[in-house]
């Protein structure tokens, strides 16, 4: 509707500009000849003046270089210097000429006329009119008489151009879908490992009797296909299945997602993860292979981990301690990198509270050597 209400303003414009009938640069030749018209005869009388004394008095300027021209070719051959000033009197001499014959035909051209003075301003005047109408100069008003064109072909052509718009659209959405299906089988099938894998990871990490399952549905078809994929998890014997982000607890979820990149692990592209309560609800063996599964993740990734257990704090190739400490009666939070001997002094206070015996300390040391 509003491409047919544009119609009829789209040719009357159209119409306008094409009765122009506008030449690229004709502004400025029509400024240049009615100016060269307007002072025609001061013009007239200095050109012929020039000419005359270039080309037609009996000792111009044309006749008495050629005559330097002629004695310089004389002895041109004498010296290389001479050669060159007899070369410069032979360009100027042409140059010259050119000159003159230009000033002849200008001479011959001035014809001052009234009647063309005003014809000329008019249609200057009227090329003025229409850059100020569109606020352009002739090659923009030439481009906006393009720009017209193509719409008033596609308003006279909407039914053709709506259908082959319509075919276009429908073959790419069919080749979308078709993509999308590939796409789609591809997922259902890196699933099927990722279950069992899954399944494996979890039972490592304390998560026994745990079910995970991909969950697809069709979803509205986008540049990455048109599945709607959600995780499932049931952590207890008989529970159903149910989405993981919403029954799963931070430790759990933290424990998961440590499954999940520790099977992706060549395929994740971050540089740094973050764990944090990835230790709750779990200790002695379940928390030394949570350890080893970060230190493993280490070495692609950088790994930053908060946690109590010894198990898991013996793993880290860099040890750091958060100290809270009042001074002038506010609370400031500090942290501190770990030299080796405070290292063991740390897992080993994890491991025997704040007294810390050489018993706890041999255990600490044996943990560090494990995990290294």
């Amino acid at each position: 509707k509003e491409a047919l209400s544009k119609k009829g303003y789209y040719e009357f414009e159209l119409s306008y500009i094409e009765k122009l009938n506008l030449k690229l640069d004709e502004d400025t030749e029509l400024s240049d000849r009615i100016n060269m018209l307007s002072n025609s005869e001061k013009i007239y009388s200095s050109v012929v003046k020039s000419y005359f004394n270039l080309h037609e008095k009996d000792q111009s300027i044309l006749s008495e270089l050629k005559i330097i021209e002629s004695s310089l070719d004389g002895i041109r051959n004498y010296s290389s210097e001479l050669e060159d000033l007899s070369q410069s009197i032979s360009d100027i001499y042409f140059n010259l000429e050119d000159i003159s014959s230009k000033l002849r035909y200008i001479s011959e051209s001035i014809n001052y006329s009234e009647h063309e003075i005003n014809e000329l301003s008019e249609r200057l005047s009227l090329i003025e009119d229409a850059k100020r109408k569109y606020n352009k100069d002739i090659p923009g008003i030439l481009n906006l008489k393009d720009e017209i064109k193509t719409n008033l072909a596609l308003i006279e052509n909407f039914d053709t151009e709506k259908e082959k718009f319509s075919d276009l659209m429908n073959n790419s959405y069919e080749n979308a879908m078709a993509l999308g299906d590939k796409i789609s089988k591809m997922r259902k099938n890196i699933a099927l490992n990722l279950e069992k894998d899954m399944s494996k990871e979890l039972k490592d990490l304390n998560f026994q009797n745990t079910e995970f399952k991909v969950l697809f549905s069709e979803d509205v078809l986008t540049e990455t296909g048109y599945d709607k994929i959600e995780f499932l998890i049931s952590t207890n014997p008989g529970e159903p299945l149910k989405p993981l982000a919403k029954i799963a607890s931070g430790g759990e979820i933290s424990r998961v997602m440590l499954a999940l990149k520790s099977i992706l692990r060549n395929q994740i592209l971050v540089p740094s993860m973050i764990f944090d309560e990835i230790d709750t609800g779990i200790s002695g063996f379940t928390a030394s292979i949570v350890g080893k599964k970060l230190r493993e993740l280490s070495k692609n990734h950088q790994i930053v981990c908060i946690t109590h257990l010894p198990q898991i704090a013996a793993y880290g190739c860099s040890n750091y301690t958060i100290i809270k400490e009042t001074i002038d009666n506010k609370s400031h939070t500090m942290i501190k990198k770990l030299s080796d001997d405070e290292k063991v002094n740390d897992i080993a206070r994890l491991l025997g509270g704040m007294n810390i015996t050489e018993t706890t300390k041999r255990s600490a040391l044996e943990l560090i050597s494990t995990a290294n």
